[in-house]
C-alpha cells in the first residue's frame, strides 16, 4: 500500500511557507533581533562585538522588598475595613478608590515588575488603567445624572 500523498496545493502552500520563514529568519539574522542564542562564539568573526545572552539570569528582588510591599498592603487593607466603619457620607468611596488604586500601583511595580518592563509594555498597561477609570467615570456620570424616581411601595 503506497503512503498518500499531499495535494499539490497544500504542497505548494507549504513551500510558500517555510519559503517565507526562511527569509523572515535572514532578516532577523541580519539586525540580530534574539539571535544569538542561536549563533557560537566560535562563528563569530573577529570584527563582531560579543553579544549580550538575552536568557541572562533575571534580576531578583530582595525578599525584604516584597515583605514590606506585603506589609503595606494589609495596612492599606485595614484602612479600608476601618472607613467602612467611619460615616463620611460619600467621601468613603472616594478615600476607598484612592486606596485601591495606590494597592494596584503597588502590585503594578513590583509584582508584576512593570518598572522594568519595556516600553510597549508599559504602554499597555497604562492604556488599560485608562480604560478602566474611563469605563468607571462614564458609569459613575451616568449614575449620578439619573433622576431618582422612589418606589411605588416605598
Amino acid at each position: 500500500m503506497k503512503p498518500r500523498r499531499a495535494p499539490k496545493s497544500k504542497t505548494r502552500y507549504l513551500r510558500r511557507l517555510i519559503e517565507a520563514l526562511v527569509a523572515l529568519q535572514a532578516l532577523l539574522a541580519i539586525r540580530r533581533y534574539r539571535r544569538e542564542a542561536h549563533r557560537s562564539a566560535a562563528a563569530q568573526g573577529p570584527e563582531d562585538p560579543p553579544m549580550q545572552s538575552s536568557q541572562s539570569k533575571p534580576k531578583v528582588k530582595p525578599l525584604k522588598t516584597f515583605a514590606f510591599a506585603w506589609l503595606g498592603l494589609l495596612v492599606l487593607l485595614a484602612f479600608t475595613i476601618g472607613s467602612a466603619f467611619v460615616d463620611l457620607g460619600t467621601a468613603n468611596t472616594a478615600i476607598n478608590l484612592l486606596v485601591s488604586v495606590i494597592m494596584m500601583l503597588l502590585l503594578m511595580t513590583l509584582f508584576m515588575h512593570e518598572s522594568r518592563a519595556r516600553r510597549l509594555t508599559q504602554l499597555a498597561s497604562a492604556a488599560g488603567v485608562l480604560w478602566v477609570v474611563l469605563m468607571i467615570g462614564l458609569s459613575l456620570a451616568d449614575y449620578l445624572t439619573r433622576v431618582h424616581i422612589p418606589a411605588p411601595w416605598s
